[in-house]
């Protein structure tokens, strides 16, 4: 279950299971293939956990990444370090965009 950071399971879970009798079901129908956590508080089935990847930071930190490699490579190329390997004259799209060429 995918839940927002304010999610209270203690409050939020029961009324999630109110408003879906089919959840319930399922429940029932799977705490007879499953054992409680063992870190579970007693009387709860489930346990708290720490999050250990999160698709949408990893991301975010590969789009930044290849902003900054673009723009290390723009750069290099405007002091005159080349940084392309296209074989070209090291002009590109900003190049063009500046006037330079």
């Amino acid at each position: 279950m995918e839940t927002v950071d304010e999610f209270e399971p203690a409050l939020d879970f029961p009324r999630h299971m109110e408003m879906s009798p089919r959840c319930v079901e399922w429940g029932d129908l799977m705490r007879g293939y499953q054992v409680p956590a063992p870190e579970a508080r007693a009387g709860d089935w489930w346990a708290d956990m720490d999050e250990v990847f999160d698709l949408e930071t990893q991301h975010r930190h590969m789009v930044q990444n290849e902003r900054d490699q673009h723009r290390h490579m723009v750069q290099s190329k405007r002091d005159g370090g080349g940084g392309g390997d296209d074989g070209e004259d090291g002009g590109d799209i900003d190049d063009a965009a500046s006037g330079r060429s």
